[in-house]
């Protein structure tokens, strides 16, 4: 029972705390449950881990193989859930994933909020590493900018697109601005020889 409810309150967005410690109690066995509520709980401990360590929930999630609960629409948001935090390409990933559980479940509402965000976060992005291809360096710095806007949560896609943001500044000049993109880029763990190389030929301008 005690399970059961912290799985309809994180489900609901009711105390998503709360709901996790019950849950992951009940996965530890420090209160009793059956089968199903161990593997709900198993679920609810992929979800909770997905926004900061999307690739744990991912191989949280490989218990389940094997599972008819995998076919589940909660199951498949899940895994998108964690494929969307997990970089580069996992909005794009993700959202096939959602898609899938909104064929399945209409009414799932967390899966179309999360496949408009992912979309959104895509558009801006591709527009934006489009227009900067093409040296057009003020909508680059816009579309990187609506990008960053749309998931601020999203810390390693926000290192991303501030170290991209920061190259199209350096293009028109905007040294302090670029300076900060970079010093951001680099605390939100995009801190990769290319954005240290871009720091140090701000710093000789």
């Amino acid at each position: 029972q005690l399970a059961e409810l912290g799985r309809e309150n994180f489900l609901r967005g009711h105390n998503a705390g709360f709901a996790c410690g019950i849950m992951l109690a009940a996965l530890t066995e420090r209160v009793p449950c059956d089968d199903g509520d161990a593997a709900d709980a198993a679920l609810l401990r992929a979800e909770c881990k997905a926004v900061k360590h999307p690739e744990e929930a991912l191989r949280d999630l490989e218990m389940f193989q094997g599972d008819p609960r995998t076919h589940t629409s909660d199951f498949i948001f899940v895994r998108g859930l964690a494929t969307y935090y997990t970089g580069a390409n996992g909005p794009k990933s993700a959202m096939t994933l959602l898609k899938h559980v909104i064929e399945c479940d209409p009414d799932h509402e967390r899966a179309k909020l999360l496949f408009k965000q992912a979309r959104s976060l895509e558009q801006h992005r591709n527009a934006g590493n489009t227009a900067y291809q093409e040296r057009r360096w003020r909508e680059a710095i816009q579309s990187y900018t609506d990008a960053l806007a749309v998931d601020p949560t999203y810390v390693k896609m926000q290192g991303m697109l501030l170290g991209n943001r920061s190259a199209a500044l350096l293009e028109v000049n905007e040294l302090q601005k670029a300076l900060s993109d970079v010093d951001g880029a680099i605390a939100a763990g995009n801190a990769t020889a290319k954005i240290y190389a871009r720091r140090s030929k701000i710093h000789e301008k």
